[in-house]
């Protein structure tokens, strides 16, 4: 009941259940040091609570947050946007990125030139309906496109090659 129920989330100790969510439920419930909330954006977009993660890096970026200024909190903020809003996730074993995006539904959000298993790329997100992944590097890239559908569900899309200097885009349905 501190600190480090955290890591029990941030480092996927914790299965879907009741334990998960109560755990949640704490950590929403007090007020944290700016070292903790600094894993909190990511935490919340992968439990979805995506308003909640949002909500988060505004504070953790804002100018009169105290202490923003410790490499905990960038990291954080990087952490919560990439993994978390965007969804990008690299499996180096594979060859294969994966992108789901957590935001709204009716936002546009893009995140350019990522260099990310020996290749760069840029997804982009349009709500989530439809997704861009452009990869402007040399290496073709397997791309594993989610989306989370009205319900809340994760729908995962079939994986496609994607060239080097090449874009494709899905479409949710």
């Amino acid at each position: 009941m501190d600190e480090g129920e955290t890591f029990l989330l941030w480092f996927d100790a914790l299965k879907a259940g009741d334990r998960k969510e109560k755990t949640i439920e704490h950590l929403l419930s007090k007020d944290w040091n700016v070292e903790n909330l600094s894993y909190f954006p990511l935490i919340m977009y992968q439990n979805g609570q995506a308003d909640r993660a949002y909500n988060y890096m505004l504070h953790l970026t804002n100018p009169e947050t105290k202490r923003r200024e410790y490499p905990e909190v960038s990291y954080g903020v990087v952490k919560g946007f990439v993994e978390g809003l965007m969804g990008l996730e690299a499996d180096a074993r594979s060859g294969k990125i994966s992108t789901l995006y957590r935001g709204k539904s009716d936002v546009v959000s893009e995140l350019k030139d990522v260099p990310v298993l020996k290749t760069v790329v840029t997804v982009k997100h349009e709500g989530n309906k439809k997704s861009v992944l452009t990869n402007t590097g040399k290496k073709k890239i397997l791309w594993q496109p989610k989306f989370l559908n009205d319900k809340g569900e994760v729908v995962v899309k079939t994986a496609v090659w994607v060239k080097a200097g090449g874009s494709l885009t899905v479409n949710r349905i």
